[in-house]
Formats: C-alpha cells, sequence, structure tokens
C-alpha cells in the first residue's frame, strides 16, 4: 500500500500539490498570467507563492488543504535573497523589500499592516530573525529591534555591544578579468560582494589589481571591454594583457604551468 507523500510544485503561472505516493493531483490553481514562483512556503494552513514576472513581484496565498485562492498582491518588491526567509507570527507574514522597507502583511486577507523604511547601507547583509516573540535584524556589526505592531525600527544597543567582531585584517584582491562583456557584467557583482565583506567582516579588503586575460586583438569586443575597464577602475588595471593564446589553454591538460610547457609562446612572454 502506497503512503500518502503530499509535495507542491510551482511552474509559470501555476502551482499545483501533487501525492508522490499514490501519484496523483491533488489540487491546481492559478497564478495571473506571466508570473512565476520563486520560493513556496507554508504557514499553518495558509501556503504563499512569492513569484515574479518580468518587472513586478508578487505575493499569493492558499488554502493548503484545498488550493483556494485567498488573495494576490502584486507589485510587492520582495527582496529575492537567498535563501529566501519569510517570518510568520501570530497570523501575519513579515519580510523585507527591494526598496529598503520591512513589511508586514495579515496571512488571511493580505492587508498591508505595515511598510516601514529602513535607512541602512548594503540593506542585504541583514537577516531578519524572530526570537522570545521579538522580531530583530542582525548583521555583523549590529542588532535591530523591529516593533512588530507599528514596525518601527531601533538599535538594540546591549545585543550589538555583545556581537562578536572580527578584527580586520589587510587583504587584497588581483582579479582576473576575461575581456568578454559577461565577465566585466560579472565583476560589478564582485565588487557588490567585496562591499559586503567589507561592512561586515574585514572593512580593509580592496581591490589590488586587475588582470586583463584571453585578449584577442584581432576582436573589436576585447579592445571595447579593456577600454570600459580602465575607464572604470583607473590605474588598478595592469598593464601588462594575458592574450589569447591556445598554449594556455593545453598546459593545464598536461598538468604543468604554461612557462614549463612552452616558455616561448605569447602567453608566457606575456
Amino acid at each position: 500500500m502506497n503512503s500518502s507523500k503530499p509535495v507542491i510544485f510551482g511552474k509559470k503561472s501555476e502551482i499545483e500539490k501533487y501525492d508522490l505516493g499514490t501519484k496523483t493531483r491533488l489540487w491546481s490553481s492559478k497564478l495571473p498570467v506571466g508570473f512565476s514562483p520563486f520560493a513556496i512556503t507554508q504557514y499553518e494552513n495558509y501556503l504563499f507563492v512569492f513569484s515574479k514576472a518580468m518587472l513586478s513581484q508578487q505575493i499569493s496565498c492558499f488554502r493548503q488543504d484545498t488550493g483556494k485562492n485567498l488573495w494576490h498582491k502584486e507589485k510587492m518588491h520582495v527582496y529575492e535573497n537567498d535563501p529566501f526567509q519569510p517570518i510568520f507570527c501570530d497570523k501575519h507574514l513579515y519580510y523585507l523589500t527591494k526598496n529598503n522597507t520591512v513589511a508586514k502583511l495579515c496571512c488571511e486577507t493580505g492587508k498591508m499592516i505595515f511598510r516601514k523604511p529602513f535607512k541602512k547601507p548594503l540593506f542585504s547583509s541583514y537577516q531578519m530573525i524572530l526570537a522570545n516573540d521579538s522580531l530583530f535584524l542582525f548583521s555583523k556589526k549590529e542588532v535591530l529591534t523591529i516593533d512588530m505592531e507599528i514596525g518601527e525600527i531601533t538599535r538594540d544597543q546591549t545585543l550589538s555591544d555583545k556581537l562578536y567582531l572580527i578584527p580586520p585584517i589587510p587583504y587584497s584582491l588581483l582579479v582576473p578579468l576575461q575581456t568578454e562583456f559577461f565577465a566585466l557584467e560579472g565583476v560589478t557583482q564582485l565588487i557588490k560582494t567585496i562591499d559586503r565583506v567589507k561592512l561586515n567582516l574585514n572593512p580593509n579588503l580592496s581591490i589590488r589589481g586587475i588582470l586583463l586575460t584571453m585578449f584577442d586583438k584581432r576582436n573589436k569586443l576585447s579592445a571595447q571591454v579593456e577600454k570600459e575597464a580602465r575607464d572604470y577602475f583607473k590605474e588598478k588595471v595592469y598593464k601588462t594583457v594575458v592574450p589569447r593564446n591556445v598554449r594556455l589553454s593545453e598546459a593545464p591538460s598536461h598538468g604543468v604551468p604554461v612557462l614549463l610547457y612552452d616558455k616561448a609562446c605569447p602567453g608566457s612572454k606575456s
């Protein structure tokens, strides 16, 4: 006899509850057209679906047992951090938004109770935690308390003083940058990560230099990426440029450095 193994699946414009034990679909409910779930979570008999379209985020609420839709809320600016961890307490949902606010919703009706601004740098570095029926925002440097009734945010000096702060260590990074468009886009994300580390762990972290690699002088894109990198990072971009060279690619497959594999190739000489 198959045991019941209910699971919730989310796909574009739809969610469904499926029993893996009996291989039957228990219910299916529609999301507004164009929205795809990025997180699904359950609280008591409520099923919350956080979904997104091209220019908007949405929260939908369903009955977990029947799939009945209770409400949809669009343009909610849900902050899609990883992992996404909304907080539930006393039939209410608390979450962080993209436009730097803390929001509270009624689970049954979807009514917005409050949406309070949170004016702190690097908002994404804060984690919301429920403890002893109190709501906190933690970072590596401080603890903030959220009034669960009105959303007022204040610094908890007592808890902040007890945080263990890692002493700053002077580290710098050497960043290899492939002369391609997506690699250049990736550097902007790396800078955001470095900023988070500087705020929470090591304020002395910096970029020592950027080394352009896989440069193809026959390719206009390589020259354009080099120009944009030097315009933005200025003197941090090294004058030395590593060219695109097949011998550089072959050396690792032979288990030797390129200087031993072919010291006369253009890649070695660079």
